[in-house]
């Protein structure tokens, strides 16, 4: 199974969970130290500004993408505290590509994702391998 494949099939299976009555999203902000809500929101206008770049992509998107992102950080450990924040951000971009490639008419090219939509703040390497966590 290639890369986007895998991904897609976890996401079909994330939002197969979502539509059952025992889902529950974790109020992660209520035990996460690391994370405000003026950080989520923040990564939400992030969110919103790529996709007005983007013709014909629905801001829907990014909501799934903090769904996603969401998920994530309700279920992970980030690891040692001086690159929490970091992280946090580069989990909501991985989030952020996930989404643009479930839901978009376009391909999303990760070399183009890292260089220009993140503006060279992450190698591909590390989206890539967010994207499998």
């Amino acid at each position: 199974m290639n890369h986007c494949s895998f991904i897609s099939s976890q996401v079909r299976a994330m939002q197969e969970q979502e539509r059952a009555e025992a889902y529950r999203c974790i109020d992660y902000l209520s035990y996460r130290t690391e994370m405000t809500e003026d950080h989520r929101r923040a990564l939400w206008n992030w969110g919103f500004q790529v996709i007005a770049v983007f013709a014909g992509i629905s801001r829907v998107t990014v909501v799934r993408a903090i769904s996603y992102f969401d998920r994530y950080m309700g279920a992970s450990d980030l690891g040692s505290r001086e690159h929490e924040l970091e992280t946090i951000q580069l989990a909501f971009v991985a989030s952020l590509l996930i989404a643009l490639k479930m839901d978009s008419a376009i391909k999303v090219e990760l070399e183009f994702f890292a260089h220009v939509v993140t503006r060279d703040a992450y190698r591909e390497e590390d989206i890539r391998m967010m994207e499998m966590k």
